[in-house]
């Protein structure tokens, strides 16, 4: 049985739940990437790396990070995005470098993981098997989806029981 790419396991998500899949040349234009569209992956790149601080050292430090994003949006510090792609590009990479390194470091069990946390996001689905969006008025990003009624969260800690973790 051939392993799912992190790739293409993002990829069966976006299709469940009808986020946007560019297939044509690479860009980073507003065609492409709506302002609407970069803010809410930015603003869900700051949440992963704020609970990151919040887990590793506290809520304090991951609020902080929190706190500068909300100051630059409400100071209009994102208004017309430059879009650098080749640097965004590099970013990105340079992120899933890093990320993938710490994993390394701590022999998380990033494959098994993943394939959890995909299963928790699948049941994010409503009823009739439609996501539930964020208006923005509720703390979270517009158009963030949300958890459904039918939502079961990883069990992140069975999975790295199965490794061999005993914290």
């Amino acid at each position: 049985m051939a392993t799912t790419t992190p790739n293409e396991t993002v990829r069966e998500f976006y299709a469940a739940f009808e986020e946007p899949i560019h297939t044509g040349v690479p860009s980073g234009s507003a065609d492409v990437l709506p302002d609407e569209r970069l803010k809410i992956k930015i603003d869900l790149i700051i949440e992963e790396v704020a609970e990151l601080l919040d887990a590793s050292y506290s809520k304090a430090v991951g609020q902080k990070i929190r706190d500068a994003w909300k100051a630059a949006v409400e100071e209009g510090l994102i208004a017309n995005p430059k879009r650098d792609f080749v640097e965004m590009f590099d970013a990105v990479l340079d992120i899933d470098v890093v990320v993938n390194g710490l994993a390394i470091e701590t022999n998380m069990p990033v494959v098994d993981g993943l394939a959890e946390v995909h299963r928790g996001n699948m049941s994010k689905r409503d009823e009739n098997g439609k996501a539930i969006r964020s208006d923005g008025t509720d703390g979270y990003p517009l158009h963030k989806i949300l958890k459904g009624p039918n939502y079961v969260a990883p069990d992140l800690k069975s999975v790295l029981e199965k490794h061999g973790y005993e914290g």
